[in-house]
């Protein structure tokens, strides 16, 4: 039987699927036209892979990415797959790859990859605490809180005025709706004499107990501040409550300061992800970090 179930607007679906071969749960994105895998069992890959292909071709999406568990990523890559990344804590514990398959061309390659790589290789060759100055007598005029009903307009005006395009239903405001409960998922703000100059959200998922930080944005004016780097200690302090194990952030390869925040933060660079969503305007490549918090 197929079940589909809309997430926040109607260019995303839940998708589900029960056969005698395979279990599967999807995310049909047709916003950054990609079927992502986030959970499955199946004792033929090759049944499951089909399926998966034909989701894609009828959803016209250019990439299907599959949340491998560790047996499984070897067969999917004789199926036509790539290996983009590793964590190594993802599924409680245990690691997940993130194996990817290209249904256009326009999705295989990327000219940015070259320049990406040297932005990486720059702050990964540095000790971690030479990444940036000492921001903390920066900061001594921030406050961090949690996201309330009355910032919600002015979160989505953000978003809207930052980015060209983003893959979240950000101009939605059932999106933040869902981030001010207390039991569910995270947005923190920096303010600065009542203004918000900063957000961090966590996307958290009990089920394999772990936690994408997402949703990152430092207004322009409070940049180089250390802004970012002081929510995501704040951030990582709640969720060290929530008996979390992997924290993880995919983060926009072609910008330095936040792949160099996550490095300075203890996050381990763990592959790329090419053109994997469509933000700024355009599909771009996507820096995985990961880091255990257990």
């Amino acid at each position: 039987m197929i079940e589909e179930k809309g997430i926040f607007d109607r260019e995303t679906s839940l998708v589900k699927m029960n056969t005698d071969e395979f279990a599967v749960e999807a995310v049909n994105d047709c916003r950054s036209r990609r079927i992502r895998v986030v959970d499955y069992q199946a004792c033929d890959i090759g049944a499951l892979a089909n399926y998966i292909e034909i989701l894609g071709s009828k959803s016209q999406a250019g990439k299907i990415i599959v949340y491998s568990h560790r047996n499984d990523w070897q067969k999917f890559l004789s199926l036509g797959y790539r290996l983009e990344g590793v964590m190594n804590t993802y599924f409680r514990g245990d690691p997940v790859y993130l194996i990817s398959r290209f249904l256009c061309s326009d999705r295989f390659g990327s000219e940015h990859l070259v320049n990406e790589d040297l932005i990486l290789k720059r702050i990964l060759q540095r000790k971690r605490s030479c990444v940036g100055a000492d921001k903390s007598s920066n900061c001594k005029n921030y406050s961090i809180r949690i996201l309330k009903d009355d910032d919600i307009n002015t979160v989505m005006d953000i978003f809207r005025d930052v980015f060209v395009t983003y893959p979240s239903p950000v101009e939605e405001r059932r999106y933040f709706e869902e981030l001010t409960g207390r039991e569910g998922n995270i947005m923190l703000i920096a303010e600065y004499k009542s203004e918000i100059a900063g957000i961090i959200s966590a996307d958290i998922d009990n089920r394999h107990l772990s936690a994408e930080l997402t949703d990152c944005v430092t207004l322009p004016e409070h940049r180089g501040r250390g802004v970012m780097a002081m929510l995501i200690d704040h951030l990582e302090q709640k969720l060290a409550q929530r008996k979390l194990i992997c924290l993880y952030s995919l983060t926009r390869a072609g910008i330095p300061p936040i792949n160099a925040v996550m490095y300075k933060k203890g996050y381990t660079y763990g592959g790329r992800l090419i053109n994997n969503c469509d933000i700024g305007g355009r599909y771009e490549n996507m820096n995985i970090w990961e880091k255990s918090i257990k």
